[in-house]
């Protein structure tokens, strides 16, 4: 039974773990500001204090979903396509 995306996480994951924690749906909790952030996220396991989780743990445990990760992406292309 592999316990590494369970465990306090001080240094950041490497992409092996970060690739099993998407194929396992979790996410990952930012220590430092209680925000989890999805897979699709820039800053998806890419934070120095974090560890990945289940959202409902992430919830439970006071985390709370970062916000406007996905829409910021969207908003800038259209705001390229604005011609005269």
């Amino acid at each position: 039974k592999p316990s590494s995306a369970k465990t306090e996480s001080t240094k950041a994951p490497t992409d092996s773990e970060i690739a099993d924690a998407k194929t396992k749906g979790m996410v990952w909790a930012n220590a430092s500001s209680k925000v989890y952030h999805k897979e699709d996220s820039k800053f998806y396991g890419k934070t120095k204090r974090g560890k990945f989780m289940s959202e409902d743990e992430a919830k439970k445990a006071g985390y709370h979903e970062a916000k406007n990760e996905t829409a910021a992406a969207t908003k800038s292309k259209s705001a390229d396509t604005k011609q005269k």
